[in-house]
């Protein structure tokens, strides 16, 4: 869930600062989580827990949802975007390098949220991952530098195409023209 944040030291001794974005990070992977229900997708999502920061290692393979079968991160952004070819930069931040290292079980797809409209985009881990970089950057609010993955916006797709590749076709649970279904646009 928030695995990427307990390599800064800094951060974590600031509890209220790491309580506040752990719940609200939980609550965008609860929102997808949902709307891969909605589209008839088996989904297990864990509860929100934090042990403490002497049990970082707990964390480090821990997976924000299992769709499927399939481990899927979510992030969430407080950029504007409906999708990834209109994300306001010309690359998107995928995970902090040391998180998405540390884990075992690495995910099939992130999945980019807009917290601002609730648009999503996703990335194929498996086919972008050698066209990655590693870059430096400077967290606003938690205010803490640290080494990240990211690719060029073009390398993300709509949430439709790549959980159909990636997990398989969904249980249609709604008619195709309902809002979270299948062929519904999360994003273009």
């Amino acid at each position: 869930m928030c695995h990427t944040v307990f390599m800064q030291k800094k951060w974590m001794d600031n509890p209220e600062l790491f309580c506040r974005e752990l719940l609200k990070g939980y609550l965008w992977q609860l929102f997808v989580a949902e709307r891969f229900r909605l589209c008839g997708y088996d989904v297990k999502s864990p509860p929100m827990s934090y042990q403490g920061k002497d049990k970082k290692e707990e964390y480090a393979d821990s997976k924000d949802l299992t769709v499927n079968g399939h481990v899927i991160e979510i992030k969430s952004r407080n950029y504007e975007f409906t999708s990834h070819l209109d994300f306001p930069y010309p690359t998107i931040l995928i995970d902090t390098k040391a998180g998405f290292e540390a884990k075992k079980t690495k995910p099939v797809m992130f999945v980019n949220v807009c917290q601002l409209n609730g648009a999503m985009c996703a990335l194929d881990v498996k086919k972008t991952f050698p066209q990655w970089t590693a870059r430096r950057v400077w967290d606003r609010v938690r205010k803490v530098g640290t080494m990240t993955y990211e690719c060029e916006k073009e390398l993300w797709e709509s949430v439709d195409d790549a959980s159909e590749r990636l997990i398989g076709p969904s249980d249609r649970l709604f008619h195709p023209s309902s809002v979270f279904c299948h062929r519904a646009s999360w994003s273009s």
